[in-house]
């Protein structure tokens, strides 16, 4: 198998990078750095067979979904790329997969920090482009969430010193929009991260606002005094309102209803509950959920459905409402323990079916797909992230120790 290098862009012929010309830093956001940052990506790549994915006007979707769960689906294409981090993989409508990570380890001797780097995958194993992006302060950057649009495919995140699984010093929440070829938009930046015991999540910081664009998150101040924050963005990055509410919680995910509400849902080591936001800015009173406490993964399902899985050392809980203001059902998974007690990270993401997919990086909870009563359908090995296409493409991605390389895998469906 082939390893492919962490940070170039690439063509689509052999699916491994070839490196492209660097960005220049300190450019405006018509396709380069906003603040001193580089990219080892100057553009769209270009092949004979012509361009894969959305073109630059937005492009048209597929449609169709294939997933049937009668049985787990099949590996077949996997790639290994430099070590480091996986933080979020999504899918696009047009059938390739987007995903973002950091580099391993930060070398603080070296003064080398921690950037994040962004791949755009083809839906049959192939890489088709990456760009890599440091801040210019020389704090390391940590990738949250990724949201594929017409207008292109946005990373949000937190900028600060990070050492040790722990932000110090935290700096800046930051969104960098890209086109669907791989040239930067534009970056956009406020004061505050999102708090430390993110470490162990993938929180879901952006949703659809119309045009425009939700960036949500909770920002610590000092111990038990974290707030919860929304932005709106408009599609050329400008901050066009802000709202905070001051209660402590882990923030999962953001979605926004048809009637343009924001929705949150939170977590502390108790009880989930669910924040709301009118147009106006106004908050409403939230509603706490009496069950699953410590969940560290979310998904919205529409406007009414929820998706809430949480676990630690042996343990999996999923819960999934299929209403906002009722009770879920839940279901407890236990599986072979390797002894330790520290936490892991836990993925979802749904597919068309309706069935949750949860994906961890401990190395005894497989990568499973669950119903709507939260009963497993398959269970198989996995990696830390997933995501889902609709054509019966999934992907699943993590570091993998034994052989030091991030490995990307694509499944299909069997049905």
């Amino acid at each position: 198998m082939r390893r492919c290098g962490l940070v170039l862009a690439v063509g689509i012929g052999s699916g491994c990078p070839t490196e492209l010309a660097p960005l220049a830093a300190g450019s405006s956001s018509d396709g380069t750095s906003s603040h001193g940052e580089s990219s080892s990506s100057s553009g769209a790549p270009t092949s004979s067979s012509g361009p894969v994915g959305y073109d630059e006007s937005g492009g048209t979707p597929q449609s169709g979904c294939r997933w049937t769960h009668e049985r787990a689906p099949e590996v077949f294409a996997e790639m290994m790329l430099d070590p480091g981090k996986v933080a979020r993989a999504v899918a696009s409508p047009d059938g390739s997969f987007y995903l973002v990570g950091h580099d391993l380890h930060s070398d603080p001797s070296s003064g080398l920090d921690i950037d994040l780097s962004l791949w755009k995958l083809s839906g049959d194993g192939k890489l088709l482009w990456s760009a890599r992006w440091g801040n210019a302060y020389g704090w390391d950057d940590e990738p949250y969430d990724l949201w594929v649009g017409p207008e292109g495919v946005f990373v949000a995140g937190a900028a600060g010193i990070y050492r040790r699984e722990e932000f110090y010093h935290l700096g800046h929440t930051f969104v960098r929009a890209y086109t669907h070829g791989g040239v930067v938009r534009w970056t956009w930046e406020d004061e505050g991260g999102p708090s430390p015991e993110h470490f162990f999540e993938r929180v879901r910081m952006m949703a659809p606002l119309g045009q425009d664009l939700l960036v949500a998150s909770s920002i610590p101040v000092n111990l038990g005094e974290d707030y919860l924050r929304a932005v709106i963005l408009s599609p050329q990055g400008e901050q066009l309102d802000a709202w905070t509410y001051e209660r402590e919680g882990r923030f999962l995910a953001a979605h926004v209803d048809a009637s343009h509400d924001v929705l949150m849902a939170i977590s502390d080591l108790y009880n989930p509950w669910l924040g709301r936001w009118r147009p106006d800015g106004t908050f409403v009173d939230p509603e706490i959920w009496d069950r699953g406490g410590n969940a560290r993964a979310a998904a919205f399902v529409g406007d009414e459905g929820l998706t809430l899985v949480g676990g630690g050392g042996g343990s999996l809980a999923v819960l999934r409402f299929d209403s906002l203001l009722g009770f879920p059902e839940e279901q407890l998974y236990t599986f072979e323990h390797d002894g330790s007690s520290g936490s892991y990270s836990v993925d979802v993401a749904m597919d068309c079916a309706g069935a949750a997919w949860v994906a961890t990086d401990s190395p005894t909870v497989p990568l499973g797909a669950y119903d709507a009563k939260a009963r497993q359908l398959w269970a198989m090995d996995g990696l830390s992230v997933v995501a889902v296409a609709d054509d019966g493409v999934a992907l699943t991605a993590g570091y993998d120790a034994g052989e030091d390389a991030t490995v990307i895998r694509w499944l299909r469906t069997r049905d």
